[in-house]
């Protein structure tokens, strides 16, 4: 993981940039998209409500979208401590394809 603080301001600027296009993409309806957002959020921005709400908006409109499932599990495991969300999640996961590893 790398801390946003710890970023050269070049790559700061270039995470920036990326931020913006996963957003432009979200926002055209790219689950892909709008779990990478996520995942940039989570583990760059350290943003956890932005994250979380980027794979639920990934799952909503993707509700097949095995990574967004597998993401918001371990986002609800170990940030929120929320266990019961994370298995949920992971069944979710492995519901919308069997079988996916990550879950």
């Amino acid at each position: 993981e790398v801390a946003w603080a710890s970023l050269p301001a070049a790559e700061q600027e270039e995470m920036d940039e990326v931020e913006a296009m996963y957003t432009e993409a979200a926002a055209q309806g790219h689950s892909v998209a709008t779990v990478n957002l996520g995942h940039l959020l989570e583990t760059v921005r350290k943003d956890f409500d932005g994250a979380e709400a980027a794979y639920r908006a990934a799952i909503s409109a993707d509700p097949g979208h095995a990574n967004a499932h597998q993401y918001l599990g371990f986002l609800l495991q170990n940030v929120r401590d929320d266990f019961d969300g994370a298995e949920a999640a992971y069944r979710a996961a492995i519901a919308a394809d069997p079988g996916h590893a990550g879950a």
